[in-house]
């Protein structure tokens, strides 16, 4: 059946090519300005400054797929079309992608956040294009899609928002928060596109009980694929934000307002700048999905270089003392210079400098060297940014890797629904080469994205079922966060009542 699908895909590839070289030119971007720009990587599937998002790459190899994450990167950060949500704006040309302070949201900032597709009680999520409000909202900080409310302490934890999960960078064995050179806290999002919008709010999944009962009379969690000339598929972004205040670096950085609603109830407005983005796309060459994680390149210096002036370092770092009611079981009495230490203790307050205990910088660099294709391409990006727009702030941008399957073969295809971790064969680059992002996954970067997500699981109801198992997601943690309905509603499935 893979096979097939593969060969379908070198069907598709050549009509794919056509249209990539038909938005190419529409948009205003001649085929002949990126012939301008010397060494293209992926001729088969070029690299266009348009709004295009592809459904699947057309190539098998490293090179195609940086060239896939790269027009992906592009495509969701376009800006976006005002009456369509999830959609680029046609109007826009390509001189005009990246301009320092743009006030426009870019694509992925339409897309729906998970935290309002899974709500308490097991509510239907609002339609798509809908933003929800947040309680700030009665402060006059109202969300839209070009001022979202940022309010994730954690990317894992099943609440996001309990102080007691402050795992931001990465889980470890304790506090994991980030902060920033000036003691600002890093901010995460997770938003996923129509496709996958669709597909849970058509089956139900924001309601655990819906999870399980599908498991067990019908068979698996399968996330819609992409596919060459069809369908998006299933996308998942995950965003880091940093408040930033200089306008020197405020022209390096995709800025956005925000609404920051903190695990302590309260609500601020700041511009943001965007320091990392994660995309995870399932396509049908790539059912085991493709992961591509893109950075800064002023979030840190290589491991033993000069700190400089990069966001997530200090040159003058010296430890401070720790308030002996901040201090944690396992040690310590004063903050470290260390590079990728995690943090000390959790903080008590998120926006006040006089808190008991206080958010403070951490040193930050990264542990692995530059991969050299994606280091090839990144070059070869830049140069096409700039010939449109020398001010452009994605020139600073770059990719850090991706992970896709050399042998993708569907984990959902057996004759039973498979059960977490799940075995992925042929990942590439191999498990002995860690892809991590400085910025969210600071204190674990001798791991790949995969080490966590094969163990992804459908969500547990608070009441124990007897036929609950740990039954795999589709590689997706953002299920686990469903709940169960309320008493009054009558259960699909009879939890257990022990005496």
């Amino acid at each position: 059946m893979r096979g097939v699908a593969v060969s379908r895909l070198a069907v598709a590839a050549l009509s794919a090519v056509a249209a990539v070289v038909v938005a190419y030119a529409v948009r205003g971007h001649s085929v002949a300005a990126a012939d301008a720009v010397p060494g293209a990587p992926c001729p088969l599937s070029p690299i266009s400054i348009t709004g295009t998002i592809p459904q699947d790459s057309s190539q098998n190899s490293q090179t195609y797929f940086d060239c896939f994450a790269w027009q992906e990167f592009i495509g969701l950060n376009w800006d976006a079309d005002p009456g369509h949500a999830g959609a680029p704006d046609p109007s826009m040309p390509a001189s005009a992608f990246g301009k320092p302070s743009d006030p426009e949201p870019p694509v992925f900032e339409s897309y729906e956040d998970a935290l309002d597709v899974f709500k308490p009680g097991a509510a239907p999520p609002s339609k798509w294009g809908t933003i929800d409000q947040s309680p700030c909202a009665v402060q006059h900080m109202v969300a839209g899609p070009d001022r979202r409310v940022l309010r994730m302490s954690s990317i894992i934890a099943p609440d996001f928002q309990t102080p007691n999960g402050v795992l931001q960078a990465f889980p470890a064995s304790g506090p994991s928060w980030l902060a920033d050179r000036d003691g600002n806290m890093v901010w995460y999002q997770i938003l996923i596109d129509k496709d996958e919008f669709d597909y849970i709010v058509d089956k139900q999944y924001y309601d655990a009980d819906r999870q399980l009962y599908a498991i067990t009379t019908h068979g698996r969690i399968d996330m819609p694929e992409g596919t060459l000339g069809g369908p998006l598929g299933a996308i998942e972004i995950k965003a880091a934000w940093v408040p930033i205040s200089d306008p020197a670096r405020e022209k390096r950085y995709r800025m956005q307002q925000a609404i920051i609603l903190d695990a302590d109830g309260g609500c601020h407005e700041v511009k943001v700048g965007l320091v990392a983005l994660h995309i995870i796309h399932k396509t049908q060459s790539q059912p085991t999905w493709v992961w591509s994680t893109f950075e800064h390149v002023d979030d840190a210096p290589a491991a033993g270089a000069t700190p400089g002036t990069f966001l997530f370092s200090r040159p003058t770092c010296q430890p401070s003392p720790i308030p002996a009611s901040c201090q944690l079981p396992r040690g310590g009495s004063q903050t470290s210079c260390s590079p990728n230490n995690p943090p000390a203790y959790m903080p008590s307050a998120y926006f006040s400098k006089k808190a008991s205990c206080p958010i403070y910088p951490i040193q930050v660099s990264h542990e692995n060297p530059v991969d050299p294709t994606a280091a090839a391409i990144n070059s070869y990006v830049t140069s096409l940014i700039r010939s449109d727009d020398p001010t452009s702030v994605y020139q600073y941008y770059r990719l850090v890797n991706v992970l896709w399957a050399s042998n993708s073969a569907d984990p959902n295809a057996g004759p039973s629904p498979p059960i977490e971790p799940v075995l992925v064969n042929g990942i590439t680059p191999p498990t002995t080469k860690p892809v991590a992002n400085v910025a969210t996954e600071t204190y674990a970067q001798q791991m790949t994205c995969l080490s966590c997500h094969e163990n992804a699981r459908i969500a547990k109801a608070l009441d124990e079922m007897p036929s609950w198992k740990p039954y795999f997601s589709d590689f997706s943690f953002i299920l686990s966060q469903a709940h169960t309905p309320p008493p009054s509603v009558p259960r699909l499935i009879q939890p257990v009542h022990r005496r």
